[in-house]
């Protein structure tokens, strides 16, 4: 008796301290029928309930669309779609039969939403006038945590006749969503759970999704200089590292302010401080700056060219050693044996007065004679 009674005790306290699942929050953002008429393929209108409606010359299909944005990061536990398909027309009878389906939602019924892309859950049927409505309890667990994982931050609802029946309208319908994320305590598979006090923003706080906090977050946390979130990188330049380090010179990335990086041991070419070795085969550096130019002009002894005195003779009047020049022509000396070469060009100015010296000294001895 009292081993039984022990063991109802056990059975009570563990139930006691099961974790209790968190309802999520899941606002109903948009819903609606999207109508095909004429029907073709394509959708022309929008109307404000989610009709649900095929025949020749018409289709409608029903939309209602949910927040989810909650569910984003915490891994659910559950996932349930409770609603009716209620008759909205019941002057037809037969079986009516809607496909319901789940697909990724943006928060607005649109038209494109008539040939968007769903994962179909189960269909129900129900026989008007016999039946009014047809209810469902659907486990979407499978069909929603895929979209959820792929970044959709809202789920949606789609109703769609498969036969020709009168109209139909989703009704009572809602997304009930449950995650043990935020419940205080920590159940497999999470790393950490902190209830109230989750966080993607604090440093070194549980995590939204009940991970621990950790390089990659887009939170410094500590340990952490930098933490670009998905902007790190181990290849761009500058970046936060993928180790949540600064870009730093030893990183084989060339930073700014490095001329190269070929890691913490540097090579040939890069030193250990990320600038380049000199006498590594490279051609020397040219400064860009010309010879020096003291700009002053070839010194002048100022003394002029020594002079003999002495004219030069007749036959050597001539500067064709000198520059190339020929021997002007003569002015006749009026039978007195003696000439007289006039060179016009400047640099003859000096052998003209010399030549007519020579004349004046013999003139005047002529005259003595």
């Amino acid at each position: 008796m009292i081993r039984v009674l022990i063991a109802l005790g056990l059975i009570c306290l563990t139930t006691s301290v099961q974790a209790q699942p968190v309802v999520l929050a899941t606002p109903l953002s948009d819903d609606g029928a999207v109508v095909d008429q004429p029907r073709g393929g394509a959708a022309e209108t929008l109307q404000d309930f989610p009709f649900v409606l095929v025949v020749p010359s018409v289709e409608r299909r029903g939309f209602i669309e949910w927040d989810t944005s909650l569910a984003a990061r915490a891994p659910l536990s559950s996932a349930t779609l409770r609603g009716r398909v209620s008759v909205n027309n019941s002057l037809s009878v037969g079986t009516r039969t809607i496909e319901l389906s789940v697909y990724a939602a943006d928060g607005t019924v649109a038209l494109d939403d008539f040939d968007r892309a769903v994962t179909p859950v189960t269909t129900v049927s129900y026989t008007p006038p016999a039946d009014t409505f047809v209810a469902f309890d659907l486990d979407v667990l499978s069909e929603i945590t895929p979209l959820l994982a792929s970044g959709a931050t809202h789920i949606g609802l789609r109703g769609r006749s498969t036969v020709n029946d009168a109209a139909n309208v989703l009704t009572m319908v809602e997304l009930v969503l449950e995650t043990l994320c935020g419940n205080d305590a920590v159940d497999s598979p999470e790393e950490c759970d902190t209830g109230a006090s989750l966080s993607d923003t604090a440093a070194d706080a549980c995590r939204l999704d009940c991970t621990d906090a950790s390089c990659g977050d887009s939170v410094i946390d500590t340990g952490e200089t930098c933490d670009d979130g998905p902007l790190n990188s181990d290849t761009a330049a500058d970046a936060c590292r993928l180790d949540c380090d600064p870009a730093r010179c030893g990183d084989n990335v060339v930073d700014m302010d490095e001329a190269c990086d070929d890691g913490p041991t540097g090579s040939a070419t890069c030193t250990t401080e990320c600038t380049v070795v000199v006498d590594a085969g490279l051609p020397p550096a040219d400064s860009g700056t010309p010879p020096a130019d003291s700009g002053a002009p070839p010194a002048d002894s100022g003394t002029p060219p020594a002079d003999s005195g002495t004219p030069p003779a007749d036959s050597a009047v001539s500067d064709a050693g000198t520059d190339g020049g020929t021997i002007p022509p003569a002015i006749s000396d009026g039978g007195c044996g003696c000439r007289m070469v006039v060179d016009s060009r400047p640099n003859s100015a000096l052998g003209v007065l010399a030549s007519l010296l020579v004349f004046g000294v013999w003139a005047r001895r002529r005259r003595r004679a």
